[in-house]
């Protein structure tokens, strides 16, 4: 399955995806770790169940951030679906309806081709195909915390001397 996205000015990518029906415009953002809706988008959502669980994490300028964990029963992309999926919901001023994280590809290997603008789902198949046509392999790591977020990292020499272990995070642009 492939998923149109644009990619702004400033090297971020926008995708578009529905919850409970309702259709928004979301950053994709590999170092998001959990999904979060805007509480002005969250308004707008017909059947949104508040769980009894909240997260606790950081902006990217350091600021704590606390917010409550909502349950969607359906979350969409094109024709890639999902049921019972996880968002935390902030209120917050932003250009956009929210975050879409990799939470929604746990259980699936996903390829964001900048070249092309699409996000690619794939399949057995179709990832063994890439990997044999790879002109470089970035190794990556998976990091899973509490069965709420999920992260991306891979190690960096800097001078040959230092190793170094950094998050992906494409929704830091460039």
């Amino acid at each position: 399955m492939r998923f149109p996205f644009a990619l702004t000015d400033e090297g971020h990518t926008i995708i578009k995806a529905t919850i409970n029906g309702a259709e928004g415009t979301f950053l994709f953002d590999t170092g998001a770790g959990l999904n979060m809706l805007t509480k002005n988008f969250a308004d707008s959502i017909s059947d949104l169940e508040k769980t009894d669980g909240f997260y606790t994490g950081h902006r990217a300028t350091g600021e704590e951030v606390q917010m409550d964990i909502w349950k969607a029963g359906h979350f969409a992309i094109d024709q890639y679906s999902l049921k019972d999926e996880f968002f935390s919901v902030y209120d917050i001023d932003f250009p956009l309806d929210g975050l879409i994280s990799l939470t929604v590809f746990k259980d699936v290997p996903v390829t964001i081709d900048y070249k092309n603008e699409e996000l690619v789902v794939e399949s057995e198949e179709s990832m063994e195909k890439r990997i044999e046509q790879a002109e470089t392999i970035l190794p990556i790591q998976l990091s899973l915390d509490r069965g709420k977020t999920v992260g991306i990292s891979t190690y960096i020499h800097l001078d040959n001397k230092l190793k170094l272990q950094v998050k992906l995070d494409s929704g830091a642009g460039f």
